[in-house]
C-alpha cells in the first residue's frame, strides 16, 4: 500500500485545505535539494519527482512551486508537463531567464 506524504497529497477521507510547496518539503527533509529525489515515507525507497507524483506519494496537483525570477507560481505537475520541472532529474527550467538550475539552487 502507498501512504503518501502527509501534507503534498490528498488522501479520500481527508482533503486539502492548503497547498503545500516544494520549498516546504524540501525544508521537512522530504525531497533532497542536490538532486531531486524524493524518499518514499514507507519504505525510504528514493524515487524521481515524476515517480513519487506517478505513484501518488506527492499530489503534483496540490503542491505549488514559486519561480524565482518571478511570482508566477504553478503546480507541480503544470510544471513537469509543461518541462518548467524535469521530473526525473529535479532540475528547474525557468521560463523568464532561459536558465536550467537544481532544486537546490531555485529555492535558495
Amino acid at each position: 500500500m502507498t501512504t503518501p506524504i502527509s501534507g503534498a497529497c490528498s488522501t479520500d477521507d481527508k482533503p486539502h485545505e492548503a497547498s503545500e510547496t516544494l520549498q516546504n518539503l524540501v525544508s521537512q527533509g522530504l525531497i533532497d535539494p542536490n538532486t531531486g529525489m524524493v524518499s518514499h515515507p514507507d519504505s525510504g525507497e528514493q524515487m524521481t519527482l515524476e515517480q513519487a507524483v506517478e505513484t501518488g506519494i506527492l499530489d503534483g496537483d496540490k503542491i505549488a512551486f514559486k519561480f524565482p525570477s518571478s511570482d508566477k507560481q504553478v503546480s507541480l505537475s503544470d510544471a513537469i508537463k509543461q518541462g518548467m520541472v524535469d521530473g526525473q532529474l529535479g532540475a528547474i527550467h525557468d521560463p523568464l531567464t532561459g536558465q536550467k538550475v537544481s532544486l537546490n539552487d531555485a529555492i535558495e
